[in-house]
């Protein structure tokens, strides 16, 4: 048994590990291939109840794309704190300092504009790579990169 950190449990209760509990981020990965899984699943079981081809692409990323975010939300807590909130049930949250308040769901204003921030400079920095890749593409017409 370890010594209680700042926060009242232990320091691996702080890192998700005590208990069998995943951080909120590798439990939203699991939960959301599940979710992706059954969206395609169910994809190709009706498609092939239509007659159809049941393993066409499109529908089943489709269908296993929402599914597989609804998986990732489940996952990573934010179902909880929403449906505790259309309840009319109080959040419990706790509140957790540092850096790891930036990579969990939080309310605080401040954490959310920086979770935008980082998000859009990760997005735009691999827009910059696929955009120079599509250049290197059309230099030369015999060349495949993609």
């Amino acid at each position: 048994m370890g010594r209680p950190d700042r926060l009242g449990g232990t320091p691996g209760d702080a890192l998700g590990v005590s208990g069998m509990v995943l951080v909120p981020i590798i439990r939203g990965l699991l939960i959301g291939g599940v979710g992706f899984l059954a969206g395609s699943g169910l994809a190709a079981g009706l498609r092939s109840l239509m007659g159809l081809d049941p393993w066409s692409a499109e529908p089943l990323l489709v269908l296993g794309y929402l599914f597989g975010l609804m998986g990732w939300l489940l996952g990573v807590g934010v179902w909880g704190e929403w449906a505790r909130e259309w309840l009319g049930l109080s959040f419990g949250q706790k509140e957790i300092h540092g850096w790891k308040r930036f990579f969990s769901f939080s309310l605080d204003h401040k954490v959310i504009g920086v979770q935008y921030l980082s998000t859009f400079i990760v997005i735009m920095l691999l827009a910059g790579a696929l955009a120079g890749l599509v250049r290197i593409e059309l230099m030369e017409p015999e060349e495949v990169i993609m």
